[in-house]
């Protein structure tokens, strides 16, 4: 892909629409069956009895289907060089089959590497909403960006 998107282009204050995903309740259960077995993700009956009453997304579906929204809205297209880390990684509601889920960007700051000027350093923070409008995933990330030369 050809590069688009540069530190420069991050703007403080800039909020972002995304994209969105509905989370399909078989894939809910096959992503859980392979990485996060616990019965609330993947039995019917166990999840009705469950403090959620049905089957929920595993929390980490949710970040892998939003890590796809943020790729094919802009990272693929950005001279990033990837992310030191998240921090404030909070699953506030839970994600339910059928739900539209619909993610949010907001660019908090940033700044130039102290030690590399050729590293971008910029806080995002995430929210994810579903279709009423409730928050059910937020999470601030630093990502490292290239400047334009």
């Amino acid at each position: 892909m050809t590069i688009k998107y540069y530190w420069e282009d991050f703007i403080p204050g800039e909020k972002t629409e995304l994209g969105s995903k509905v989370f399909a309740k078989d894939t809910i259960i096959s992503f859980a069956k392979e990485y996060d077995p616990q019965l609330f993700h993947t039995n019917d009956e166990e999840a009705t009895q469950s403090i959620f009453g049905g089957i929920i997304a595993s929390g980490w579906q949710t970040c892998a289907e939003m890590m796809r929204l943020i790729c094919d809205s802009y990272l693929l297209e950005t001279a990033s060089f990837g992310s030191p880390g998240i921090e404030k990684l909070n699953w506030v509601k839970p994600v339910r089959p059928n739900d539209k889920i619909t993610l949010f960007r907001e660019i908090k700051s940033k700044r130039l590497s102290k030690t590399n000027k050729n590293i971008g350093i910029i806080i995002m923070v995430f929210e994810a909403k579903n279709q009423k409008s409730e928050l059910v995933l937020s999470m601030e990330v630093c990502q490292m960006i290239a400047p334009r030369r």
